[in-house]
């Protein structure tokens, strides 16, 4: 159940509200703005949480899917510039994640050509949407 718990905070109510969707409707300084403040609200609930379900990794000392969820968002919030120090827990487990090859691997950063900047990021992505989402190309022009 925690696992799920932690999976849920992620999944149905943090990364819809960051996704560039929504770009169209706020514009780009709100829809920044939006992301910031799901982030730290997402992240403040998992550091109370973690902080009674984690041992080595997020429940315990098994990585379940609740790890892989974790590192990705926790991912997200450092390339929106958000400082993970000010959240112990979260810090720490991200550190002790950051060990595991396989997590390691996965992050967005370690991919091969991978932009090592938010909006460079932000760019990339939305340079790999297809036609339905040209639209957004007016907030985020790619050259």
């Amino acid at each position: 159940m925690q696992v799920r718990e932690i999976m849920e905070i992620i999944v149905t109510d943090t990364h819809p509200k960051q996704g560039f969707t929504l770009l169209k409707h706020l514009g780009e300084r709100n829809w920044r703005d939006s992301c910031t403040d799901c982030i730290t609200k997402c992240l403040t609930a998992l550091e109370a949480i973690l902080k009674e379900t984690s041992g080595r990794y997020c429940v315990g000392d098994e990585i379940t899917l609740a790890d892989a969820f974790f590192v990705q968002q926790v991912f997200n919030a450092r390339v929106r510039g958000f400082d993970v120090a000010s959240l112990p827990t979260v810090s720490r487990l991200y550190g002790s994640l950051g060990d595991v090859p396989a997590m390691k691997r996965a992050e967005a950063l370690c991919l091969e050509n991978m932009p090592r900047d938010e909006d460079a990021y932000i760019r990339s992505i939305i340079s790999h949407f297809n036609a339905d989402y040209q639209h957004l190309r007016k907030w985020f022009p790619v050259t």
